[in-house]
């Protein structure tokens, strides 16, 4: 997804104190939501949510550098609206043909605006980060609006080690004083081959996890 260096440690230190401190306080459990908590003892608590599976659908990427766009087509597909990996495609370069990573910006910027169907029915998305550490970008709240997401079943652009992913569930542990640990991230990787669809990130990607974006189709 990203071909830009890796942010600095201090970047990467003030996301994970911001994000957990925003914790602090603020509901997670709105009344639609299914995310399942469990008090672990010493006043630390589990929080997990996820999307159900059958609600998903997937996108295998078409090239080796179009993973970014391959999550928009299945979060897309998702949302009952089929739009072809090549479109999306040509709606950042011009062409159905460039086969070149995304940056978080080009990534929002795509899914912004006007769109048609495959079939030619009209809809709206919309997209904004909530954790871009390139562009040195964490939104308030940032932890409990991606599980506020996933628990109105709408999956996120997760971007970790250079390939983007569908994040689809999360677990984390949270103690008294609203610091955090993600414990688990589950996606749907566009990758062909053994990594395709559903699988947890590794320990080092979870740890590396740079750029998540919400989206919204309407």
């Amino acid at each position: 997804m990203h071909s830009l260096p890796e942010p600095n440690s201090t970047s990467r230190r003030n996301f994970m104190i911001g994000a957990g401190a925003a914790l602090a306080g603020t509901s997670l459990l709105p009344a639609q939501a299914e995310i399942l908590s469990r008090n672990l003892g010493n006043g630390m608590t589990m929080f997990t949510v996820g999307l159900p599976s059958f609600t998903l659908r997937t996108a295998e990427q078409k090239c080796a550098n179009w993973c970014w766009a391959a999550c928009i087509e299945g979060i897309f597909r998702t949302s009952g609206r089929s739009v072809s990996q090549t479109r999306i495609v040509s709606r950042l370069f011009g062409r159905p043909d460039i086969c070149l990573p995304a940056t978080g910006p080009q990534i929002i910027n795509t899914i912004n605006g006007s769109w048609q169907t495959d079939s030619g029915a009209p809809f709206q998305a919309s997209a904004m980060p909530l954790v871009d550490l390139q562009m040195r970008v964490v939104q308030p709240n940032a932890i409990a609006r991606v599980a506020n997401e996933l628990s109105r079943g709408r999956p996120l652009i997760n971007g970790a080690l250079g390939h983007a992913t569908v994040l689809t569930a999360m677990s984390y542990i949270m103690d008294r004083f609203g610091n955090y640990q993600i414990t688990e991230l589950i996606v749907r990787d566009p990758m062909p081959g053994p990594s395709f669809g559903r699988r947890r990130l590794t320990p080092m990607e979870t740890a590396q996890t740079i750029f998540i974006a919400q989206l919204m189709v309407g």
